[in-house]
């Protein structure tokens, strides 16, 4: 049996070299045998016979729109219409045959990859270098980067800004090369020691009337927590850290959950002058009571605080992100709020502004605070005095039906405390500095009977 060979001569195949004999080896092994009308045809195959265009019809790289200078790697489907072929490899990236796409699919990691390996069904292969013969073919694999430049950023009220602010950003970006197009979300990256991680992110939605970025400091905010996972209250916009943040980074999101975030913009000495410094805003908590299941909180100035909320941490709950309880407290008279107890660890409390803005304040910051709301302060108690927007409550205290939860019941009218007398208006308040009954009272609600 002969076989076609690159070897010429009868003299030539003895003195073959190895490289040779190998081919041979294979060719023979995987030649096709057809046997048509008697006839029988022998075929070897041959890959350095087999152009790199006739292999790859087709190229198509995922989401053109969306990729930037700052590269990272993109899928890719490959049209190939030689059925011997087996699989691909892309400047060391795999493309395999999928059924239901019909096509070979893989990864660039490359904008203009330079080496193509071709392996066929009968374990050879075939390997292409990026060059004048391939040229057309190998572009098919190129991609194309849009360059980024945040044009301008402006941040409201820049030079007096406090944790808890609302406060309004908006933001130009020019990015080349988007036909028009441009990403609807773009994250703001601030990196800040008093974070934990050292940075967090913020983001801005796209303004087509306007042809800007908008958004709030802290809406949509990705912080760095370690896990457990803690609870952030950021949807309003409320600046959440004190101190510097340094803006390093901005980056384009893919679509509207803040999923695949890639930088674009990385020149951390160019956006430092859009950074900013937050002060740390006034503990407005003037005083905090527990009242068996229920909380009373009183704050320095009821025109500024829109509503506060309690949070409280219950280790052990499973999934780890429900050990935590947010109790929202409903605003009374004068500075007043009120609200239910879970009898839970205290946590956090959030404090939210009128103008829209929060802060938050930890049991670490303000330990008096969890001490307030130690559900066991009061057990022993038969009464309990409660200084409220300057006036003083009296409650009585008795046991519940479970023997840790106690009842507290506000008093009216004469009350008797460790002999002495004190009067309590209908609406609790205690009466200073006045006459009642025939009883003066002092300034400190004491009660002498005149004589």
């Amino acid at each position: 049996m002969l076989l076609k060979s690159k070897c010429k001569s009868v003299l030539a195949i003895t003195l073959i070299s190895a490289s040779c004999l190998m081919w041979l080896e294979e060719t023979s092994i995987y030649a096709q045998e057809n046997n048509t009308k008697g006839v029988i045809l022998h075929r070897a195959f041959d890959p350095d016979s087999i152009s790199l265009d006739s292999i790859i019809s087709n190229v198509t790289i995922k989401n053109k729109d969306g990729i930037y200078e700052l590269f990272k790697p993109v899928n890719a489907s490959v049209e190939i219409s030689n059925k011997d072929v087996d699989y691909i490899i892309v400047d060391g990236n795999k493309f395999t045959y999928d059924k239901y796409s019909k096509s070979f699919d893989g990864v660039i990691t490359n904008t203009k990859p330079q080496k193509i390996v071709v392996h066929y069904t009968k374990v050879l292969k075939k390997t292409y270098i990026r060059n004048e013969a391939n040229e057309n073919t190998f572009r098919k694999f190129d991609i194309d980067t849009k360059k980024a430049e945040l044009l301008n950023l402006d941040i409201e009220k820049k030079e007096t800004l406090s944790v808890g602010d609302k406060v309004k950003v908006s933001a130009k970006l020019d990015i080349k090369n988007t036909n028009g197009s441009m990403p609807k979300r773009i994250g703001l990256k601030f990196a800040n020691n008093n974070v934990s991680g050292g940075e967090y992110k913020i983001c801005l939605t796209y303004n087509s009337d306007k042809g800007i970025y908008e958004g709030y400091l802290g809406y949509g905010l990705e912080p760095y927590y370690p896990k457990p996972y803690v609870p952030h209250y950021t949807e309003s916009g409320a600046i959440p850290y004190e101190g510097n943040s340094k803006l390093i980074e901005v980056g384009v999101y893919e679509n509207d959950f803040y999923e695949r975030y890639t930088p674009v913009i990385t020149d951390k000495e160019a956006l430092q002058k859009y950074s900013f410094d937050a002060q740390k805003y006034e503990n407005p908590i003037k005083n905090i009571c527990y009242l068996g299941d229920k909380i009373k909180i009183e704050v320095k100035n009821g025109e500024d605080i829109k509503g506060i909320s309690i949070e409280s941490d219950c280790p052990g709950m499973e999934p780890e992100y429900d050990r935590y309880f947010i109790e929202k407290l409903d605003k009374k008279e004068g500075n007043v709020f009120e609200g239910n107890n879970r009898y839970l660890p205290f946590c956090k409390i959030i404090v939210y502004k009128s103008d829209g803005g929060y802060a938050i304040y930890t049991k670490e910051e303000y330990p008096n605070y969890e001490k307030a709301l130690d559900c066991n302060q009061d057990k022993d108690k038969t009464y309990k005095w409660v200084l409220l927007d300057n006036y003083w409550y009296l409650y009585k205290i008795s046991l519940g039906d479970v023997n840790w939860r106690l009842n507290y019941q506000m008093q009216t009218g004469w009350q008797n405390i460790e002999g002495q007398w004190y009067y309590m208006y209908a609406n609790g308040k205690m009466a200073a500095n006045t006459v009642i009954d025939g009883w003066k009272i002092n300034s400190s609600g004491v009660a002498t009977k005149i004589m």
